[in-house]
């Protein structure tokens, strides 16, 4: 127990430790900065958060995977604790509300929060507590069971500019969330809200449109309704966003329009798995020079591949599966070769049914292919080795023809 006091830095994770390194810690380790002890199993441990409470220079604590027991937030120590945190993952543990009551107000100087994987079903006032941390930059809450947030005091609204990275996936959000972010997280430069349920979430758009720094917008699986696009603060939009991933949602062509000409810097579009019925591929997605994956499967697309994606000379995957596209596959294969001849990786147009025509021998060129898919579409022809002339890469090819 009388421990040196000149340890900074501990890291002791993923052994077959239990409650007595807590013991050992507190008090006597005055100087530790550091301290990881994640993936031991401190299941019913009592008194850790009091042990951590003790170590006054603690800037960074990880502990997780640990089956931490929820804090019993009752004595002066633990709610006296110490500001020199600034970094705390407590993720994938059993914690519950008190956590919050832990960190409000005392931990001034936090700038990364994760606590993903704990159950913070029914919890009130959390989004209050987060807004107490004025400093915080990385907030990571992903499958909490978060409940919605109340949106009416002014502290909520008055919400801190410091957030860059914000991860609330997976949790049970409604579109008042939006209300929250727009206009106050102008440095937010991160966002994922996948998962949650936006259903009649009108103004979603206008929103993200209010984030001028924002490069990652990910909302897959959101139920998100389609934008209503008259405003001209919608058609403004920013032009940061760098990968936007809008997949398994209830959008509509009409995203097209937000999209086009203004986010040019655009390296990853997925709108994979939407209702865009009876739409065409926009020529204005050629213009996108900075795009190395898109995806627009599944989303009832018809027409051909537009002939400037002959620009899109930095390709590296390209997703159309389970659409109604149409056209010879030869047209495709020119197109996409003039400029991605050395870039494409992965190419899927399979189960579209309206591609025609047999398989170029020119497609044996590009170079850099690793995966093909061609079933599901009306193909026929011979496949021979100058197919094959230059596609050393190559680990998966399907091509069933269908007659």
């Amino acid at each position: 127990m009388n421990s040196s006091k000149s340890l900074v830095h501990v890291d002791l994770s993923y052994n077959n430790l239990n409650s007595s390194i807590f013991q050992w810690l507190s008090g006597t380790h005055t100087n530790l900065v550091h301290l990881d002890l994640s993936g031991n199993n401190f299941t019913g441990v009592v008194g850790w958060l009091e042990a951590v409470n003790m170590l006054p220079k603690l800037t960074n604590l990880i502990l997780q995977r640990c089956n931490l027991p929820p804090p019993i937030i009752s004595s002066v120590s633990v709610m006296n604790s110490s500001k020199s945190l600034v970094h705390v993952d407590l993720s994938y543990n059993n914690l519950n509300s008190s956590i919050f009551q832990w960190l409000s107000s005392t931990h001034t100087n936090l700038v990364h929060l994760d606590l993903s994987g704990n159950n913070f079903t029914g919890v009130v006032g959390w989004l209050e507590a987060v807004n107490m941390l004025p400093k915080l930059r990385d907030l990571i809450l992903y499958g909490c069971n978060l409940p919605r947030p109340i949106i009416s005091s002014v502290s909520v609204m008055n919400s801190f500019k410091s957030l860059v990275r914000v991860d609330l996936s997976d949790n049970n959000l409604n579109s008042s969330i939006f209300q929250l972010l727009s206009g106050t997280h102008t440095n937010l430069v991160e966002l994922d809200l996948s998962r949650n349920n936006f259903t009649g979430g009108v103004g979603w758009l206008e929103a993200v449109n209010m984030l001028p720094k924002l490069t990652n917008l990910i909302l897959s699986g959101c139920n998100l309704p389609p934008p209503i696009m008259s405003s001209v603060s919608v058609m403004n939009s920013s032009k940061s966003l760098v990968r936007v991933d809008l997949s398994v949602n209830n959008l509509n062509s009409s995203i097209f329009q937000w999209l086009s000409g203004t986010h040019t810097n655009l390296v990853e579009l997925d709108l994979s798995w939407n209702n865009l019925n009876g739409s065409s591929i926009p020529d204005d997605f050629g213009n996108m020079s900075s795009l190395a994956y898109l995806a627009l499967s599944g989303s009832r697309l018809k027409g051909g591949i537009p002939n400037s994606f002959a620009k899109l000379c930095r390709l590296r995957e390209l997703r159309l599966c389970n659409n109604s596209l149409s056209g010879q596959l030869s047209d495709i294969i020119d197109i996409l070769s003039k400029c991605a001849q050395n870039t494409l990786e992965y190419l899927d147009i399979s189960d579209n049914h309206g591609i025609m025509g047999s398989v170029p021998e020119n497609i044996g060129q590009m170079s850099k292919l690793e995966a093909i898919y061609f079933g599901g579409n009306s193909l026929e022809g011979v496949i021979s080795e100058i197919h094959f002339s230059k596609l050393f890469q190559l680990l998966i090819w399907i091509y069933p023809p269908t007659h």
